[in-house]
C-alpha cells in the first residue's frame, strides 16, 4: 500500500514542481513577494515529497517487496544490509531518484539560504531549479518509477552485480551525484544574473562555495571512483579514460577553469562573458555525462543499459546550451570587461592561459569520447579510441597546466617585474634542474615522467616558498615563532592558502600518475611451491583454498611475498564464480607501500587435478601518492570553504 502511495507521490510531484516554476516566474514578472513565497513553499514540499519517496523505497528494498521491479531487479534476501542500503542507487530507476533527491535538496537549500541583496535574482534562480527539478521529476515518474509494481510477484530477487557489492558503492556514487548535480546552483545564479543584468562581483561571490562543493564533489568522487576500480575490477589500473570517467572530468575541468579565472573577475573586473559560459558550460558537461550514462551509445564498464530516455537527456542537453547562448547575446552589451589585460608576464595573463589549456583537455577527452560513436554514424564502422590516445594528448597539455600550477600564486597582477620573477622563479627552477639531472643520470629516460616529476618539484618549491615567506613575514611583524607566524598567516587568509594547499595536491597527483609509466608485471601458470619474480619481489604460490559462500563458488591461492630473503607480505587474491551472474569476479590482494604497490590477480580457477594456478603480478609504482594527493585537495578545499574569524564573528 505505502508503495502505491509512493508511486503516484512522485506523479504528483510533477504538478508540484510546475506550480513552483509558475510562481516563480510570476514572482519574477511581476516583481510579487507574494508569488515568490508561493514558489519557495512549493519547492520545499517538493524536497519533502522526494524524501518520502525515497524513504518509501528503502523501506521496499529492506523488507524484502518483491512485488516491486526495481526490487527484485537490484536485492534479494541473502544481500548483506549495507548492499540493500546502496541498492537505492544500484540500479537505473534508484539512481534517476537519487538524483532529484539531491536536485531538490539543492534547490531548497539555494532558495531558503538566499541573500537579501539578490532578492532581484531569487525568482529566475528559483525558476531555473525548479524548470531542472520538473525535468526530472517527469523522467523519474514516467519513464523510470522505482517503486512499479511486477504484474507477477516473485519469491526473491535477482541481487546485485557482486562488482558493486563494495564498500566503495557507499561512498563513490553519492559523492560523484552531489557533484552532478551541485553544478545546477551555479547555473540558475548565472541565469539570475543575466536576466535581471545583475553582472557585478556580489553574486559572484555568493556562488564561489556552490561552485567549489561540487567541483571538490567530482574531483574526489573521480578518485574514490579510480580506487574502486584498483581494487575490483582486477586490470591493475585505476583510470582507463573509460566514457563514464571522462563523463565526470569534464565538467570538473570547466569548474576548475570558472574558479581560476572568476578571480580576475573579483579583482579586475574581467572575463564576466566568460566565467557566465563557464557556469553553463559546466552544468551542460553534467547532464551530457548522464546522457553518456544512460543512453547506451558508449561501451563502458560503468554505464547503465541502454534505455529509452537518452534522446530526451540530449534534448535537455540542448535546451541549456541555447538558453545560456540566448542570455549571453541578449546581455553582451551588458557583459564587456572594464579592463584590459596590461601585460603578458602577469597574473591575469597566466589565469586565461590556464583556462585555455583546461578547455583544451576537456575538448580532446569530448571528441575521443564521442569518436566512436561519430565514425560510426558517418560511415557505418565503430573505431575504438584506446587509452594511450588520451595519455599523449593529454598528456603533454598537462605539462603546460604543471607550469601554470606553480607560477600562478608567484606571478603579479597587472604586470610583473623581471627582479620579482628571477627571486621568485630562480631557486625552483634550480630544483627542478637538479630534479631532473638526478632522475636522468639514475636511467630515467622517459620525457613525460622525467619532465612530470621535474614541473612537479617547481610547483611545490613555488607554493612552499609562498608560505615560507608569508610566515618569516607574519612571524617579524607579530614577534612571534616561525610556527605561529604560518599559523597566523594561513588565518588570515583561508581561501588564498587553501588555493595553495590545493596546488600540492595536484603536483603530489601528477608525481603518482607518472609513476604508473614504470610498472612491471609477471604472469605464470604455477604449482603449488614454484615463485615469480617483480620487482625485486620473491612470489611464491603457496597453497590454494577453494570455498563457498552460499551464493557463490571460491578459489583463494596463498602467495608468500619476500623480499631482501625475508618474507614481507602474504597475498590472498581469490576468483569467485556467483550463482546468479555470469561474470566470474577477481578480488585482487594489494600490498601497498609508499614506493608502490604489489597488486596480485588470480587469473583463471585454480586447476583441481594439477593444483596449477595462474597468477599474475604487478609492481605500480607511487600509488599511493594518488590517494595521499585525494586527501590533501580534501584539506586545502576545506581550508578554501572555512569562514574567516572576522566574518563568523559578524554572522553571530
Amino acid at each position: 500500500m505505502l508503495v502505491d502511495v509512493g508511486f503516484y507521490l512522485l506523479k504528483g510531484l510533477v504538478l508540484l514542481i510546475g506550480w513552483a516554476a509558475a510562481c516563480f516566474l510570476l514572482a519574477g514578472v511581476q516583481n510579487s513577494d507574494r508569488w515568490l513565497a508561493a514558489g519557495r513553499r512549493a519547492l520545499l514540499l517538493s524536497f519533502a515529497g522526494t524524501v518520502a519517496c525515497a524513504a518509501i523505497l528503502v523501506r521496499a528494498i529492506f523488507e524484502g517487496d518483491y512485488s516491486v521491479a526495481y526490487v527484485a531487479e537490484v536485492s534479494e534476501k541473502a544481500l548483506p544490509s549495507i548492499f540493500k542500503f546502496t541498492a537505492f542507487w544500484a540500479g537505473m530507476d534508484g539512481s534517476m531518484l537519487m538524483w532529484l533527491l539531491f536536485l531538490s535538496g539543492y534547490s531548497a537549500l539555494a532558495i531558503a539560504t538566499r541573500p537579501q541583496s539578490q532578492r532581484a535574482l531569487v525568482p529566475w534562480i528559483g525558476l531555473t531549479l525548479a524548470l531542472s527539478m520538473l525535468f526530472f521529476a517527469g523522467m523519474v515518474a514516467f519513464m523510470t518509477n522505482p517503486l512499479e509494481r511486477l504484474e507477477v510477484l516473485q519469491a526473491d530477487g535477482r541481487g546485485m552485480n557482486p562488482s558493486l557489492q563494495n564498500y566503495w558503492m557507499a561512498i563513490h556514487p553519492p559523492t560523484l551525484y552531489m557533484g552532478y548535480v551541485g553544478l545546477v546552483v551555479p547555473f540558475a545564479f548565472a541565469v539570475g544574473a543575466l536576466v535581471t543584468r545583475r553582472m557585478d562581483g556580489d553574486w559572484i561571490r555568493t556562488v564561489r562555495p556552490w561552485v567549489i562543493w561540487p567541483w571538490l564533489c567530482l574531483g574526489v568522487g573521480m578518485v574514490f571512483g579510480g580506487h574502486w576500480a584498483y581494487v575490483e575490477l582486477g586490470w591493475g589500473g585505476y583510470w582507463a579514460w573509460d566514457p563514464v570517467e571522462n563523463a565526470s572530468f569534464m565538467p570538473w575541468l570547466a569548474a576548475t577553469a570558472y574558479l581560476h579565472s572568476v578571480m580576475v573577475q573579483e579583482r579586475r573586473g574581467m572575463f564576466k562573458a566568460w566565467n557566465a559560459s563557464l557556469l553553463m558550460l559546466a552544468f551542460a558537461l553534467s547532464i551530457f555525462g548522464t546522457f553518456i550514462t544512460r543512453s547506451g551509445i558508449v561501451e563502458s564498464v560503468h554505464s547503465f543499459a541502454r534505455s529509452g530516455i537518452g534522446p530526451w537527456f540530449l534534448g535537455f542537453v540542448i535546451a541549456i546550451v541555447a538558453t545560456g547562448a540566448g542570455l549571453l547575446f541578449w546581455r553582451w552589451p551588458d557583459l564587456k570587461t572594464e579592463h584590459r589585460i596590461d601585460a603578458l608576464l602577469s597574473r591575469e595573463f597566466g589565469f586565461m592561459l590556464n583556462n585555455l589549456v583546461f578547455l583544451s583537455i576537456c575538448g580532446v577527452t569530448l571528441f575521443l569520447t564521442m569518436y566512436p560513436t561519430i565514425s560510426e554514424w558517418a560511415t557505418g564502422k565503430r573505431f575504438t579510441v584506446g587509452a594511450s590516445a588520451y595519455t599523449e594528448i593529454n598528456g603533454t597539455m598537462a605539462m603546460l597546466l604543471l607550469v601554470l600550477t606553480g607560477m600562478g600564486p608567484v606571478v603579479s597582477w597587472r604586470k610583473a617585474s623581471a627582479r620579482s620573477l628571477r627571486k621568485s622563479f630562480l631557486g625552483p627552477l634550480i630544483l627542478a634542474g637538479c630534479v631532473g639531472l638526478a632522475l636522468f643520470l639514475a636511467g630515467i629516460r622517459q620525457p613525460l615522467p622525467l619532465t612530470t616529476w621535474a614541473l612537479s618539484a617547481f610547483v611545490i618549491a613555488c607554493v612552499l616558498g609562498e608560505f615560507h615567506a608569508g610566515a618569516r613575514v607574519v612571524a617579524a611583524h607579530r614577534a612571534v615563532s616561525y610556527l605561529r607566524g604560518l599559523s597566523g598567516l594561513v588565518g588570515r587568509n583561508h581561501r588564498r592558502y587553501g588555493g595553495y594547499v590545493v596546488h600540492l595536491a595536484v603536483a603530489m597527483f601528477f608525481i603518482g600518475v607518472a609513476g604508473m609509466a614504470f610498472r612491471q608485471d609477471a604472469e605464470a601458470v604455477l604449482a603449488p611451491g614454484e615463485s615469480v619474480d617483480v620487482h625485486g619481489h620473491h612470489v611464491t604460490y603457496v597453497a590454494s583454498s577453494p570455498y563457498q559462500t552460499g551464493r557463490s563458488d571460491v578459489e583463494r591461492v596463498d602467495l608468500r611475498v619476500e623480499r631482501g630473503g625475508q618474507e614481507v607480505a602474504l597475498l590472498r587474491p581469490e576468483f569467485k564464480i556467483h550463482h546468479k551472474f555470469p561474470e566470474p569476479e577477481k578480488d585482487v590482494a594489494v600490498r601497498q607501500t609508499a614506493a608502490g604497490d604489489l597488486y596480485a590477480i588470480l587469473a583463471e580457477p585454480v586447476d583441481r587435478a594439477t593444483g596449477r594456478a595462474k597468477i599474475q603480478v604487478l609492481w605500480n609504482p607511487l600509488v599511493t601518492w594518488v590517494w595521499i594527493a585525494s586527501y590533501l585537495l580534501i584539506a586545502g578545499t576545506v581550508l578554501c570553504l572555512w569562514p574567516q574569524a572576522s566574518r563568523r564573528a559578524e554572522a553571530t
